[in-house]
């Protein structure tokens, strides 16, 4: 049976504005000024490396990075759901798909702690067919090992 997978975020979800609420606290909390939205909302679909990047030059390989995505993603978890809505549109596409009985899913690299969470706040967990996060498989987008999970867990052909 077909299965339509969409994304999280920047394409279910403008999760965005939290996103950058919990950079510039963190930046704040460092004491330098915010990034303007502007700034902040290309990035934000490639996850806290490029969030971290962005907000304060350091990369994966930077010996401050893990102890910095550990109070990114705490403060975060924090603020997961207050400005983020669901794009305009997308409550249509998934009521039109239901509809025809086509099932939908999410494969997002964001990990399960927050995922979850966020799914829950906006009702789409009990209406996804399938969740697939960041840590559900050992390799992440764009490696193809979440979207054959994906397969596997809705049996989809």
């Amino acid at each position: 049976m077909p299965l339509v997978l969409f994304d999280l975020d920047g394409t279910l979800l403008d999760t965005a504005p939290d996103l950058g609420m919990a950079l510039n606290t963190q930046r704040a909390e460092h004491k330098l000024a915010p990034l303007p939205q502007e700034h902040i909302r290309p990035i934000v679909s490639h996850g806290s490396p490029a969030l971290l990047k962005l907000g304060f030059g350091i990369e994966p390989n930077d010996s401050r990075y893990a102890g910095m995505r550990a109070r990114l993603l705490e403060i975060y978890r924090g603020c997961l759901s207050q400005e983020t809505r669901l794009f305009p549109g997308i409550d249509t596409v998934l009521e039109y798909l239901e509809q025809r009985g086509l099932r939908w899913g999410i494969v997002t690299n964001k990990p399960g702690a927050l995922t979850e969470p966020l799914l829950q706040a906006f009702n789409l967990n009990q209406r996804a067919a399938c969740v697939v996060s960041g840590d559900t498989t050992p390799r992440r987008k764009p490696h193809p090992d979440q979207l054959l999970h994906a397969c596997i867990l809705t049996e989809c052909s």
